[in-house]
């Protein structure tokens, strides 16, 4: 996750990118090599020091070896988080 603030450090942008590989095959099961990808992208609040908001753009591609088109999930993300 890559973060950098855009208002003082209250307001801040973020990008972030997950690969998921199986690295080996299982019958009946998943295949070796590129299993699922997810990008997000988006921007957070500090609400208060231990609190924050954010909001972002979730792609999540799916590599499914079965037979099926692979799959492209668009997602509307919204997260809160507390620190203790």
């Amino acid at each position: 996750r890559l973060t950098r603030r855009l208002i003082g450090d209250r307001v801040y942008a973020f990008v972030m990118e997950e690969l998921f590989f199986n690295l080996n095959s299982i019958e009946r099961g998943p295949s070796q090599g590129l299993d699922q990808n997810r990008f997000m992208s988006g921007v957070g609040f500090r609400i208060y020091k231990q609190l924050r908001f954010d909001v972002a753009y979730l792609q999540q591609y799916i590599n499914r070896k079965s037979g099926l088109p692979d799959l492209v999930n668009n997602i509307l993300f919204m997260q809160t988080s507390q620190a203790f």
